[in-house]
Protein backbone atom coordinates (compact mmCIF):
# COMPACT_ATOMS: atom_id res chain seq x y z
CA UNK A 1 0.00 0.00 0.00
CA UNK A 2 1.25 3.36 -1.05
CA UNK A 3 0.77 6.95 0.76
CA UNK A 4 1.28 10.15 -1.38
CA UNK A 5 1.89 13.26 0.83
CA UNK A 6 1.32 15.58 -1.87
CA UNK A 7 -2.17 16.73 -0.37
CA UNK A 8 -0.49 17.46 2.71
CA UNK A 9 1.97 20.35 1.20
CA UNK A 10 -1.15 21.79 -0.24
CA UNK A 11 -0.71 24.79 2.24
CA UNK A 12 2.97 24.61 1.83
CA UNK A 13 2.95 25.09 -1.79
CA UNK A 14 0.17 26.97 -2.39
CA UNK A 15 1.35 29.91 -0.02
CA UNK A 16 4.99 29.66 -2.02
CA UNK A 17 2.89 29.93 -5.25
CA UNK A 18 1.45 33.22 -3.39
CA UNK A 19 4.44 34.86 -2.28
CA UNK A 20 6.01 34.11 -5.57
CA UNK A 21 3.47 35.97 -7.30
CA UNK A 22 2.36 32.47 -9.63
CA UNK A 23 -0.62 32.94 -8.31
CA UNK A 24 -2.41 36.54 -8.24
CA UNK A 25 -4.26 36.07 -5.09
CA UNK A 26 -4.87 33.01 -2.14
CA UNK A 27 -7.84 30.76 -2.79
CA UNK A 28 -10.81 31.08 -0.69
CA UNK A 29 -10.32 27.29 0.99
CA UNK A 30 -6.75 28.41 2.56
CA UNK A 31 -7.79 29.81 5.36
CA UNK A 32 -10.33 26.91 6.29
CA UNK A 33 -7.23 24.44 4.88
CA UNK A 34 -4.80 26.36 7.20
CA UNK A 35 -6.65 26.13 10.04
CA UNK A 36 -7.88 22.60 9.80
CA UNK A 37 -4.67 20.78 8.16
CA UNK A 38 -4.92 17.27 7.05
CA UNK A 39 -4.49 14.80 9.31
CA UNK A 40 -1.15 12.64 9.71
CA UNK A 41 -0.29 9.63 8.18
CA UNK A 42 -1.73 6.40 10.51
CA UNK A 43 1.75 5.09 10.20
CA UNK A 44 3.53 6.19 13.62
CA UNK A 45 7.19 6.02 14.08
CA UNK A 46 9.10 5.36 16.52
CA UNK A 47 9.25 8.53 18.42
CA UNK A 48 6.09 8.70 19.07
CA UNK A 49 5.62 5.71 20.66
CA UNK A 50 8.67 5.49 22.67
CA UNK A 51 10.32 7.37 25.09
CA UNK A 52 12.76 10.41 25.50
CA UNK A 53 15.87 9.05 24.01
CA UNK A 54 17.76 11.22 26.42
CA UNK A 55 17.02 9.27 29.35
CA UNK A 56 19.68 6.95 29.55
CA UNK A 57 17.74 4.78 32.18
CA UNK A 58 16.06 3.50 29.58
CA UNK A 59 18.16 3.14 26.62
CA UNK A 60 18.03 -0.37 27.09
CA UNK A 61 14.53 -1.23 26.15
CA UNK A 62 14.17 1.44 23.93
CA UNK A 63 16.74 -0.17 21.99
CA UNK A 64 14.68 -3.34 22.18
CA UNK A 65 11.35 -1.75 20.53
CA UNK A 66 12.96 -0.67 17.65
CA UNK A 67 14.87 -3.75 16.99
CA UNK A 68 11.34 -5.71 17.30
CA UNK A 69 9.77 -2.51 15.76
CA UNK A 70 11.72 -2.90 12.78
CA UNK A 71 11.26 -6.50 12.09
CA UNK A 72 7.72 -6.89 12.24
CA UNK A 73 6.60 -3.94 10.25
CA UNK A 74 7.57 -3.89 6.76
CA UNK A 75 5.78 -0.31 5.06
CA UNK A 76 6.65 -0.87 1.41
CA UNK A 77 7.10 2.85 -0.19
CA UNK A 78 5.73 4.54 -3.62
CA UNK A 79 7.96 2.37 -5.86
CA UNK A 80 6.27 -0.70 -4.25
CA UNK A 81 3.66 -2.83 -6.83
CA UNK A 82 1.86 -3.92 -4.08
CA UNK A 83 -2.06 -3.23 -4.76
CA UNK A 84 -4.49 -3.67 -2.14
CA UNK A 85 -7.27 -5.88 -2.24
CA UNK A 86 -10.64 -4.23 -2.80
CA UNK A 87 -13.69 -6.44 -2.31
CA UNK A 88 -16.86 -5.28 -3.67
CA UNK A 89 -20.22 -4.97 -1.63
CA UNK A 90 -22.01 -8.08 -2.53
CA UNK A 91 -26.02 -6.71 -2.66
CA UNK A 92 -28.58 -9.25 -0.46
CA UNK A 93 -30.08 -12.03 -1.99
CA UNK A 94 -33.42 -10.19 -3.07
CA UNK A 95 -36.07 -13.41 -2.33
CA UNK A 96 -39.53 -13.15 -2.93
CA UNK A 97 -42.52 -15.50 -1.92
CA UNK A 98 -43.60 -15.70 -6.22
CA UNK A 99 -39.93 -17.02 -6.95
CA UNK A 100 -41.00 -20.76 -5.39
CA UNK A 101 -43.88 -20.81 -6.95
CA UNK A 102 -42.96 -19.69 -10.80
CA UNK A 103 -40.42 -22.03 -10.03
CA UNK A 104 -42.87 -25.00 -9.15
CA UNK A 105 -45.22 -24.08 -11.71
CA UNK A 106 -43.04 -24.40 -14.62
CA UNK A 107 -41.20 -27.45 -13.20
CA UNK A 108 -45.24 -29.15 -13.76
CA UNK A 109 -45.89 -27.01 -16.78
CA UNK A 110 -42.39 -26.16 -19.22
CA UNK A 111 -44.69 -25.82 -21.89
CA UNK A 112 -46.38 -22.62 -20.93
CA UNK A 113 -42.83 -20.82 -21.10
CA UNK A 114 -43.33 -21.15 -24.84
CA UNK A 115 -46.93 -19.42 -24.64
CA UNK A 116 -46.47 -15.81 -26.19
CA UNK A 117 -47.79 -12.97 -24.05
CA UNK A 118 -49.02 -9.86 -25.37
CA UNK A 119 -47.31 -6.53 -24.61
CA UNK A 120 -49.56 -4.29 -25.49
CA UNK A 121 -53.10 -5.08 -23.72
CA UNK A 122 -51.85 -4.27 -20.32
CA UNK A 123 -54.57 -3.66 -18.49
CA UNK A 124 -56.00 -6.96 -19.96
CA UNK A 125 -53.11 -8.71 -18.20
CA UNK A 126 -53.03 -6.93 -15.45
CA UNK A 127 -56.60 -7.76 -14.59
CA UNK A 128 -55.91 -10.90 -15.55
CA UNK A 129 -56.14 -12.68 -11.69
CA UNK A 130 -59.11 -11.15 -11.05
CA UNK A 131 -60.93 -12.58 -13.34
CA UNK A 132 -59.47 -16.26 -12.28
CA UNK A 133 -61.77 -14.90 -8.96
CA UNK A 134 -64.80 -13.54 -11.03
CA UNK A 135 -64.94 -16.52 -13.04
CA UNK A 136 -64.70 -14.67 -16.44
CA UNK A 137 -63.48 -17.01 -18.51
CA UNK A 138 -63.83 -14.53 -21.44
CA UNK A 139 -60.33 -12.90 -19.71
CA UNK A 140 -57.38 -13.93 -21.19
CA UNK A 141 -54.66 -15.07 -18.09
CA UNK A 142 -51.11 -15.72 -18.21
CA UNK A 143 -49.07 -17.53 -15.77
CA UNK A 144 -47.59 -14.47 -13.84
CA UNK A 145 -52.48 -14.28 -12.89
CA UNK A 146 -51.48 -17.87 -11.56
CA UNK A 147 -48.95 -16.89 -9.21
CA UNK A 148 -51.04 -14.06 -8.17
CA UNK A 149 -54.03 -15.70 -7.61
CA UNK A 150 -52.38 -18.45 -5.56
CA UNK A 151 -50.96 -15.67 -3.08
CA UNK A 152 -54.64 -14.66 -2.93
CA UNK A 153 -55.14 -17.53 -2.15
CA UNK A 154 -52.76 -18.45 0.56
CA UNK A 155 -53.19 -15.31 1.87
CA UNK A 156 -57.14 -16.05 2.82
CA UNK A 157 -55.83 -19.23 4.42
CA UNK A 158 -54.97 -22.07 2.13
CA UNK A 159 -51.88 -23.83 2.33
CA UNK A 160 -49.26 -23.76 -0.94
CA UNK A 161 -50.57 -27.07 -1.89
CA UNK A 162 -54.60 -26.17 -2.06
CA UNK A 163 -54.39 -22.70 -3.86
CA UNK A 164 -51.78 -24.47 -6.10
CA UNK A 165 -54.40 -26.98 -7.20
CA UNK A 166 -57.02 -24.43 -7.42
CA UNK A 167 -55.01 -21.71 -9.53
CA UNK A 168 -53.85 -24.75 -11.51
CA UNK A 169 -57.27 -26.30 -12.28
CA UNK A 170 -58.75 -22.76 -13.26
CA UNK A 171 -56.06 -22.00 -15.99
CA UNK A 172 -56.79 -24.95 -17.61
CA UNK A 173 -60.25 -24.54 -17.93
CA UNK A 174 -59.38 -21.17 -19.68
CA UNK A 175 -56.62 -22.68 -21.89
CA UNK A 176 -60.15 -25.19 -22.93
CA UNK A 177 -61.91 -22.55 -23.30
CA UNK A 178 -59.68 -20.19 -25.33
CA UNK A 179 -59.07 -23.44 -27.70
CA UNK A 180 -62.47 -23.53 -28.50
CA UNK A 181 -63.27 -20.68 -29.13
CA UNK A 182 -60.48 -20.66 -31.65
CA UNK A 183 -60.95 -23.52 -33.41
CA UNK A 184 -65.13 -22.21 -33.24
CA UNK A 185 -63.60 -18.98 -35.23
CA UNK A 186 -61.54 -20.67 -37.62
CA UNK A 187 -64.62 -23.47 -38.50
CA UNK A 188 -67.02 -20.24 -38.95
CA UNK A 189 -63.99 -18.60 -40.90
CA UNK A 190 -63.52 -21.45 -42.95
CA UNK A 191 -67.64 -21.73 -44.06
CA UNK A 192 -67.63 -18.22 -45.08
CA UNK A 193 -64.73 -18.60 -47.69
CA UNK A 194 -61.93 -17.11 -45.57
CA UNK A 195 -58.45 -18.28 -46.48
CA UNK A 196 -56.46 -18.49 -43.54
CA UNK A 197 -52.68 -18.46 -43.11
CA UNK A 198 -50.80 -21.46 -42.05
CA UNK A 199 -49.73 -22.29 -39.43
CA UNK A 200 -45.71 -21.82 -38.40
CA UNK A 201 -45.30 -25.27 -38.50
CA UNK A 202 -47.35 -25.64 -41.92
CA UNK A 203 -45.18 -23.30 -43.27
CA UNK A 204 -42.18 -25.12 -41.91
CA UNK A 205 -43.12 -28.55 -43.42
CA UNK A 206 -43.56 -26.83 -46.97
CA UNK A 207 -40.34 -25.54 -47.16
CA UNK A 208 -38.59 -28.74 -46.07
CA UNK A 209 -40.83 -30.24 -49.33
CA UNK A 210 -39.21 -27.91 -51.22
CA UNK A 211 -35.89 -28.57 -50.13
CA UNK A 212 -36.13 -31.95 -50.57
CA UNK A 213 -37.60 -31.43 -54.37
CA UNK A 214 -34.93 -28.82 -55.36
CA UNK A 215 -32.07 -32.01 -53.64
CA UNK A 216 -33.77 -34.68 -55.66
CA UNK A 217 -32.98 -32.46 -58.95
CA UNK A 218 -29.86 -31.63 -58.14
CA UNK A 219 -29.17 -35.19 -57.05
CA UNK A 220 -30.73 -36.49 -60.41
CA UNK A 221 -28.24 -34.09 -62.61
CA UNK A 222 -24.86 -35.01 -60.75
CA UNK A 223 -25.83 -38.55 -61.52
CA UNK A 224 -26.40 -37.66 -65.20
CA UNK A 225 -23.15 -36.07 -65.34
CA UNK A 226 -21.43 -38.98 -63.63
CA UNK A 227 -22.69 -41.88 -66.13
CA UNK A 228 -22.25 -39.56 -68.97
CA UNK A 229 -18.56 -39.28 -68.15
CA UNK A 230 -18.27 -42.97 -66.99
CA UNK A 231 -19.67 -43.76 -70.66
CA UNK A 232 -16.26 -42.46 -72.56
CA UNK A 233 -13.87 -44.19 -70.59
CA UNK A 234 -15.76 -47.84 -70.96
CA UNK A 235 -15.82 -47.44 -74.63
CA UNK A 236 -11.78 -46.57 -74.55
CA UNK A 237 -11.32 -48.90 -72.40
CA UNK A 238 -13.21 -51.77 -74.62
CA UNK A 239 -11.17 -50.12 -78.06
CA UNK A 240 -7.62 -50.30 -76.83
CA UNK A 241 -8.51 -54.03 -75.25
CA UNK A 242 -9.47 -54.92 -78.73
CA UNK A 243 -5.85 -53.65 -80.21
CA UNK A 244 -4.11 -55.17 -78.25
CA UNK A 245 -5.53 -58.96 -78.94
CA UNK A 246 -5.10 -58.18 -82.28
Amino acid sequence: MTFKNQPKQVIKTTRKLFESRILPRIPAWFSAAEKYPNNTSYYRGPSSILPDPKDASITTTRQTILSSTTTSVNVKGKGSSRKTKFVPPVPPKLVYPEDALRQRFFKDHPFELHRPISLVERKTIDDGWQAMISGDASRRVTVQDVIKYQLHLMSQGKTEDEAYAQATKILVHHRVYDEVQTERAKEQALYFGAKLEPSVTEKRNQLEEEILKKSKVIVKQKDEIRKAGEAPSEKSFKESASTESE
